[in-house]
């Protein structure tokens, strides 16, 4: 059976691109017949009104992070949500984090007046 025969079983497909008309490297990933999947579980909709429902009752909202990558780590999904919420930012990992750049940071949080803490949960040092 050819590839061209298959049928996505959900979504519609994307078409499929020769690889030597490939000349721009976002254009790679369209190159296979895959069906378009939402891939937002049902178990995170249900969490996420949940804390919305939550979030009503409370003041402060401690926020934890990974003190490795403090940006990166933010629940995008959450910031809507936390706009109006007076937020304490904990930076979890901080043993494992560069400390020179984890210095950085702290002056940025600082300087944003930004309450923050970098702490290490499993070895209870800050």
């Amino acid at each position: 059976m050819s590839r061209s025969s298959h049928k996505a079983i959900t979504g519609n497909t994307k078409r499929r691109i020769k690889y030597s008309v490939i000349e721009a490297p976002e254009l790679f990933d369209k190159s296979w017949e895959t069906p378009d999947i939402n891939w937002y579980p049902g178990h995170m909709l249900k969490a996420k009104k949940e804390l919305a429902k939550q979030l009503k009752r409370v003041d402060v909202v401690l926020e934890m992070r990974d003190a490795r990558i403090p940006v990166s780590s933010v629940n995008h999904d959450f910031e809507e949500m936390l706009q109006q919420k007076k937020r304490i930012l904990l930076f979890n990992k901080s043993g494992l984090a560069d400390q020179e750049i984890t210095k950085k940071w702290i002056a940025i949080f600082n300087k944003a007046d930004i309450p923050f803490l970098f702490i290490d949960a499993l070895n209870q040092c800050r």
